[in-house]
């Protein structure tokens, strides 16, 4: 029968409509109060004017430590570095801390560097276990070779000498615990200054709790992303600050491939709290991360934190090492901020599952059955939906990405984020809103014709065949073509969810509170609605579901948000996964006959968002476009020239490269890079232009141990090197490789076909490094491919100036000068052979 599939009804169709027309509108427009309330409320705070009093945090002395750091971009081992050092050490000084540089070659997955950690010590008063349970105040000084590291990480160094500013003012008695300040140098390579100072500082086994601050963009709220373990009671300090902190973010971050230095901190199993703002994605690693562009109110949010959670540490009677129960964080909107036992959330589930029991109990009396296929579809077919409307975003985001700015994709999407964000958030929401409600009359074939187009035609014209968005289509239409009423996808719904906040509950428990306190409101307002009796919502229940949906969407669109800032650049459909996990909530506030011309609008303007973002530059004078050019060497095939990979061309590289450019026959100086290298010989004019460094190898011998073979060697950066790459040569078996009497952890297996093998050296010395292979049995070397880079152009090379709406790639190779050779090793060959 067809009541079976749930679509008969009590009322008369005329009171129906109007009561299912204001029910929706009421519904949508909860919905998008929310949406903007949750943006509205979950910035930083306000910036407190003028210079605050000593023992607060002051944005105004804050941003001169920023202004002196960002002066220039200050990578590791160069002279800018050596000047915002030398700066700290004397800031820190004259705060009353013992301060000295902690100068180390350090070590890494197949790369090493030279590194210079600043370490500054305040005493604290109890002598015994202020020493043995120091607060480490932690933050990198160094910045990329093409960004000035306003934010990343000057905002970080400034708000920890504001906080130890602070904290060498107050009474020693209040300071019981050692204060260290670590400014480590290195991170932007891999970690660098914190690995040195976790492994061979002897200050390393005296840290009880660490506090690292960091930036991945200019501006948005300090977000506390990753607490360490038995850290519930410091995070409980951060109460009054406003904090942005949920338990959710612990949950991406650990499993992402990303790291700070605090992921040394926690290879070391201590507690603490790490901190960044994430909005503003444009500057991060780029030119323009600069003061200017620095926004004071997430300086302001971050040093808040700093003060406290540093304040909280330093008072704590025996530090705040210990086995916490395991909690659970969260925010609603920065101005909330929510700690409770894990299992609370369970509990929670547990009610919810209850509720939406007895809702559906209540509804045997008032409402037409509904069959288990019904049910069954309705689930699967909702499920699917929302499948297809992120398949459709990824589809034609990533046509996008490959047909329109290319190489600089990245750039031209975090220039206008927010704006795309909206476009992906109405294209989903409009294509889930059509699909289901066109399922009420059944879904016809020319919907899922126009669905499958959208979501495989743009990669396929792209080159890619993208199967999951035909597959996500044509199950639409298989499981929607036949009538579904509006309660059987509710139920369906519901059903849906309450499964997924299962598995997340079980699987992973930091990230269930964004869908378990939602499923309560909406339980809660399902079991008032069908206590009162009635088949179709009347005002109370319409309220109560309004109440929910207001709630949900403060919840889930600060999540969608907060994704968004973190991966959307990268990955758009991410931020829209939870917008259309909330329209899935609030199905019932929204679902009824105009849903497919409401959705059809919204999909409709989503796309007109979206083709307006294609066809206009999103590069200005604030938001530069990016451009590369480097100076070549290239000493296999007698390559001099001034280069170029840059998939887009534009007036100021054809006037800086000329007319005499040519495609390079071959790639010795970057595996990575596929696209095809220009070059433009270096003029008469030019001819001053030298490497800055000259690679050289002596080898001394080769000793047997065994199978073994160490070759012994000298590694001389003429001139100092700012990084070098050294490619081992196919066929030969390295064990085992050291630098300076220090063993590297593995070589890595990414590059050339004839020079498979790697390790990477950074702000080499010019002087001597002892340097030892351990080879395998099979030939030994006969050449290592040497590939160095010094950041800058040289000084003798003219270009015509950059315009302002223009800037350095931030790629490893642009504005740089990079040198290759193949250095051979005869001499090695007349080592023994086991």
């Amino acid at each position: 029968m067809q009541v079976s599939e749930g679509v008969g009804t009590s009322q008369r169709p005329g009171k129906a409509k109007g009561l299912e027309w204001w029910s929706t509108l009421i519904g949508l427009v909860s919905i998008v109060i929310g949406m903007a309330l949750s943006s509205w409320l979950s910035g930083p705070p306000q910036v407190r004017e003028g210079m605050a009093a000593a023992g607060t945090f002051s944005v105004d002395r804050a941003m001169t430590h920023v202004r002196e750091i960002a002066q220039q971009p200050h990578p590791t081992g160069t002279k800018a570095n050596a000047r915002v050092r030398d700066y700290l050490v004397a800031q820190l000084r004259a705060m009353g801390f013992d301060v000295r540089v902690q100068r180390e070659l350090s070590l890494g997955p197949s790369q090493f560097a030279w590194v210079e950690n600043v370490v500054g010590v305040l005493p604290g008063a109890n002598e015994e276990t202020g020493k043995a349970q120091a607060v480490l105040l932690m933050t990198h000084y160094d910045s990329t070779p093409w960004g000035p590291g306003a934010a990343d990480d000057g905002a970080g160094v400034a708000s920890v000498l504001e906080a130890a500013r602070i904290a060498a003012a107050l009474d020693k008695g209040v300071r019981r615990h050692d204060l260290i300040v670590l400014l480590t140098d290195g991170e932007e390579l891999g970690l660098m200054g914190a690995r040195a100072f976790f492994s061979q500082d002897p200050l390393a086994p005296h840290v009880g709790t660490v506090l690292n601050f960091d930036a991945r963009g200019s501006r948005g709220p300090a977000l506390m992303f990753q607490p360490g373990p038995g850290s519930a009671s410091l995070l409980h300090t951060l109460a009054d600050t406003a904090p942005v902190a949920n338990s959710y973010q612990q949950e991406i971050f650990k499993r992402m491939p990303n790291d700070t230095d605090f992921s040394i901190a926690l290879e070391h199993g201590l507690p603490g709290l790490n901190f960044a703002f994430i909005d503003g994605y444009f500057d991060y690693h780029s030119p323009s991360d600069t003061a200017a562009n620095l926004a004071p109110d997430s300086l302001q949010h971050m040093g808040d934190q700093a003060v406290a959670a540093m304040r909280a540490a330093l008072s704590a009677p025996a530090g705040v090492r210990g086995v916490d129960k395991e909690q659970s964080y969260m925010n609603v909107t920065s101005r909330a901020f929510f700690e409770y036992p894990a299992w609370l959330e369970s509990a929670a589930l547990a009610l919810a599952t209850a509720l939406f029991g007895f809702a559906l109990w209540r509804s045997r009396s008032t409402a037409p059955p509904i069959g288990v296929v019904a049910t069954a579809r309705a689930t699967l077919g909702l499920l699917v939906t929302i499948c297809t409307a992120i398949t459709i975003v990824i589809s034609l985001s990533s046509a996008l990405h490959q047909d329109y700015w290319p190489g600089v994709m990245l750039r031209a999407v975090s220039a206008r984020q927010t704006e795309w964000f909206i476009a992906w958030c109405l294209i989903a929401i409009g294509i889930t809103m059509s699909l289901l409600g066109a399922t009420r009359k059944g879904l016809r074939w020319p919907w899922a014709l126009l669905v499958v187009a959208l979501a495989s035609l743009p990669m396929l014209l792209a080159g890619s065949l993208f199967l999951p968005g035909l597959v996500s289509g044509a199950l639409c239409w298989v499981l929607l073509r036949k009538p579904l009423s509006k309660a059987a996808l509710v139920r369906g719904a519901y059903l849906w969810l309450l499964v997924l906040a299962w598995a997340l509950v079980v699987f992973f428990p930091g990230a269930a509170n964004v869908l378990v306190w939602p499923l309560l409101a909406f339980a809660i307002s399902r079991a008032i609605g069908k206590s009162l009796g009635t088949t179709s919502p009347g005002l109370s229940e319409t309220l109560l579901l309004a109440l929910a949906s207001l709630f949900s969407a403060i919840v889930l669109a600060g999540l969608a948000q907060s994704l968004d800032l973190g991966l959307g650049a990268r990955l758009p459909a991410i931020g829209v996964v939870p917008m259309l996990l909330l329209f899935a909530l609030s199905i019932q506030a929204w679902l009824d006959s105009r849903s497919t011309t409401i959705g059809s609008a919204l999909a409709v303007l989503g796309g007109i968002v979206g083709v307006v973002l294609v066809l206009s530059s999103p590069f200005d004078v604030r938001h530069p476009q990016p451009n590369s050019v480097f100076v070549l060497h290239d000493g296999i095939q007698h390559a001099d020239c001034l280069a170029t990979i840059d998939a887009l061309d534009d007036a100021w590289k054809r006037e800086a490269m000329g007319s005499s450019v040519h495609a390079l026959q071959q790639n010795n100086y970057a595996p990575e890079v596929w696209r095809a290298t220009r070059c433009a010989p270096l003029s008469a004019k030019d001819g001053a232009v030298a490497p800055a460094s000259q690679i050289g190898v002596h080898v001394l011998g080769v000793e047997s141990q065994g199978d073994i073979r160490r070759l012994h060697m000298t590694l001389h950066a003429h001139g100092g090197s700012d990084a070098l790459a050294l490619y081992l040569p196919k066929g030969v078996d390295v064990r085992g490789v050291e630098i300076a009497g220090k063993t590297i952890k593995g070589l890595s297996n990414g590059g050339f076909e004839q020079w498979p093998r790697s390790i990477r050296g950074f702000a080499l010395p010019d002087a001597d490094v002892d340097m030892a292979l351990d080879i395998g049995p099979g030939p030994l070397p006969d050449a290592l491919l040497a590939v160095g880079l010094d950041y800058g152009l040289p000084a003798g090379l003219t270009l015509p100036p950059r315009p302002v709406v223009l800037m350095p790639q931030s790629h490893p190779y642009s504005d740089s000068t990079i040198t290759v050779t193949r250095i051979p090793l005869e001499a090695s060959l007349a080592g023994p052979a086991p």
